[in-house]
């Protein structure tokens, strides 16, 4: 209910309980969901087991949204890029505890000024090429988790509070810049360092870890 708003997007999902579905209808986003009898876009791989095995077709799911009526041209709200950043704190490695069953971890590689995704101990590879999931930038987020819901099998769903602002920490460069983040339901998150000044991220890819207001990472 944020991040969609946040840059102009649609919405594509599956497997919401039902009062979570009635906070999606009721939030005026472009909802394109399984969950709402949108189809087209969807299909099941033979190569992983059910559930887990529902993936869209982007290009068919603009087709389903033209065909509803739903803006396809609206300008997506940018992050804020530079070339460099000022900072001393060599960071070559983050570990972030997600949950208790769910640890990622980010090494840091000079030669491609890119960090590499693991999942626990186990390199995060794309399923198709088996090449790593990599990143130019890690931001950790850290907002307030609030359950709404929860569903017959004891699983949670979060409203995570990406609005206003909280503490942040960008990793770029194999260097670190501690400060906050600040954002509303018409603005993505902006980092700022802790004299309030802009901190732009590298030009590339960018992968969020959005942490409980609780939760310590870990850093060498």
């Amino acid at each position: 209910l944020w991040i969609v708003p946040q840059y102009n997007a649609l919405f594509f999902y599956s497997g919401a309980t039902r009062p979570i579905n009635s906070k999606v209808n009721s939030a005026g986003i472009a909802n394109l969901s399984e969950d709402a009898g949108v189809s087209a876009p969807y299909f099941r791989s033979a190569r992983r087991s059910s559930p887990h095995n529902l993936y869209l077709r982007p290009a068919a799911g603009r087709r389903e949204a033209k065909r509803r009526g739903y803006p396809l041209n609206g300008k997506p709200k940018t992050l804020r890029f530079g070339r460099s950043i000022e900072s001393s704190d060599v960071v070559r490695e983050i570990t972030v505890p997600l949950s208790d069953v769910q640890t990622s971890k980010w090494v840091y590689k000079g030669s491609t000024k890119r960090y590499s995704r693991f999942n626990g101990s186990t390199p995060h590879r794309d399923a198709v090429t088996g090449a790593p999931v990599t990143a130019r930038n890690v931001v950790v987020l850290w907002a307030t988790y609030r359950p709404v819901s929860r569903d017959k099998f004891g699983s949670t769903t979060y409203d995570i509070t990406l609005g206003g602002e909280g503490r942040a920490t960008l990793f770029r460069d194999g260097r670190k810049i501690d400060g906050t983040w600040e954002a509303d339901r018409g603005q993505p998150p902006t980092i700022r360092a802790e004299d309030r000044r802009i901190v732009r991220l590298a030009p590339g890819n960018t992968w969020f870890e959005v942490v409980h207001t609780n939760v310590n990472i870990r850093m060498k």
